[in-house]
């Protein structure tokens, strides 16, 4: 495979028989320049692998998806308790869990958001 002129990232797509990346034909189209910083991180993201940041990725999936089904399920738990009248600061656990639901659902639609943009994008995901 084909490494991109402008940053090294492997790439199967030409402009002009010259081997350039997805990003790098983006900023290309818009004129946008990387700053020598901006370039040497892509550079050396690109030096771990794809398949690397590609497992890095599925395994922040995972992690987020079990994470994010352990609190639906402590919120269901807070939620048949309160309907069961037994404790009395029954409102505060279901909005604690609540808010625990909430926060690992963002987590876990992140984890997806970057696996995804990785794979259909090939955007690297923030350090």
């Amino acid at each position: 495979m084909a490494q991109c002129e402008f940053c090294g990232a492997e790439t199967c797509l030409y402009d002009s028989e010259v081997p350039v990346c997805i990003q790098c034909s983006d900023r290309r189209e818009t004129g946008e320049k990387l700053s020598k910083r901006q370039h040497k991180q892509q550079q050396d993201a690109f030096q771990t692998g794809p398949q690397d940041i590609r497992s890095q990725l599925l395994e922040n999936v995972r992690t987020a998806r079990q994470k994010y089904s352990s609190a639906a399920s402590r919120l269901a738990d807070a939620c048949n308790d309160q309907l069961d009248m037994q404790y009395p600061d029954g409102p505060f656990a279901v909005r604690q869990a609540a808010s625990s639901e909430l926060m690992a659902l963002q987590t876990y639609t992140g984890a997806l958001r970057a696996l995804a943009d990785f794979v259909m994008r090939g955007k690297q995901p923030n350090a």
